[in-house]
């Protein structure tokens, strides 16, 4: 093990007790593999993200509108005041959507992890057969 530490030392070009104290002697590093689906839930998070700006830009259009109007049923009888609320209603419908559609894909999405040893260590495991069974037990 000591020559495992002082071979990753090296590698690192940083002292052994360094090392140690910084807690970068783990053995190996977690490599996702992600399904293909993630892309597309990526491009469809970003179009909910972008309609959810347009939303909160039309809520904030509808209030500075309502503060021009002391009496409410001129507000309600606004054509600008319509447009924007529908426009709102529109976005909130696409979100609804979005949710009902997206939900399952994400329950059902499966991320497999994979332990990847350093290669380091994978030439530590070649000197020593026992070592792999022996990092396994202290991990």
């Amino acid at each position: 093990m000591k020559n495992l530490i002082a071979r990753r030392a090296s590698i690192l070009d940083i002292s052994m007790t360094s090392l140690i104290k910084n807690a970068t002697l783990c053995p190996y590093f977690i490599k996702y593999e992600y399904p293909k689906e993630v892309e597309s839930l990526k491009i469809e998070l970003a179009k909910i993200g972008s309609n959810i700006n347009q939303l909160v830009k039309a809520m904030n259009e509808i209030n500075a509108m309502s503060k021009k109007f002391h009496d409410i049923n001129l507000y309600l009888d606004n054509p600008d005041y319509r447009n924007l609320a529908e426009n709102a209603a529109s976005i909130m419908n696409t979100f609804k959507e979005f949710s009902s559609s997206v939900v399952p894909q994400l329950e059902t999405l499966t991320i497999k992890p994979e332990k990847v040893f350093y290669r380091d260590v994978e030439i530590a495991f070649e000197e020593d057969p026992n070592l792999k069974a022996k990092i396994e037990r202290e991990l």
